[in-house]
């Protein structure tokens, strides 16, 4: 096994900028803001879920949506294999009823088994351009995984690093490649 400081990939730059819990003065009652954790084994919440992404970018001339059924599946458990070794925590984010941010959080035993280390994911990460929301987010996402023995955590990936993963930091004047995520040049 590899230790951690001698990874293939090594340690991320010095100047990537790191989570910070969000400040005590935006807390969740103080703002309006309200978290809700989704169930993927209801298609409801599926579908719900994905609604959310898309109200990000209604706008965006050069979003071009993924194909609808297949993501259907993709957050399906009864028809995506990968949720045989994945634990998945989606949540939504909402401010006076209306949708505000989402993200899912993961925890991969197979990507455990094969590393040797507990890591957890984030994915499906959409947010309003405010700090707050993605803080209040990631915090919630990161407590779940903290719960769960995660030590380190990699994202946006989403599930996993085999399926979507990555951000967009720069080019956004023109569409995604297929399966190439896409986001807006926000905070």
């Amino acid at each position: 096994m590899v230790a951690h400081d001698e990874a293939v990939f090594g340690r991320p730059p010095e100047s990537l900028p790191m989570h910070h819990p969000a400040p005590p003065t935006r807390a969740p009652s103080s703002t309006g803001l309200r978290t809700e954790a989704f169930d993927f084994t209801r298609r409801r919440d599926r579908i719900r879920f994905l609604d959310i992404g898309d109200v990000f970018y209604r706008k965006d001339r050069n979003y071009i949506s993924p194909l609808r059924l297949q993501m259907e599946k993709f957050l399906n458990p009864a028809k995506n294999p990968a949720f045989e070794h994945l634990e998945v925590r989606p949540i939504a984010m909402f401010r006076n009823g209306k949708a505000v941010g989402r993200l899912t959080v993961q925890v991969d035993s197979d990507f455990e088994r094969h590393n040797g280390r507990r890591i957890g994911f984030f994915g499906f990460f959409e947010s309003v351009d405010e700090r707050g929301v993605a803080h209040l987010m990631l915090d919630e996402g990161l407590a779940w995984l903290k719960e769960r023995g995660c030590v380190e955590v990699l994202g946006p990936a989403n599930f996993n690093l085999t399926h979507q993963a990555g951000l967009l930091v720069k080019n956004f004047d023109r569409p995604p490649f297929v399966e190439e995520l896409y986001n807006p040049p926000l905070l």
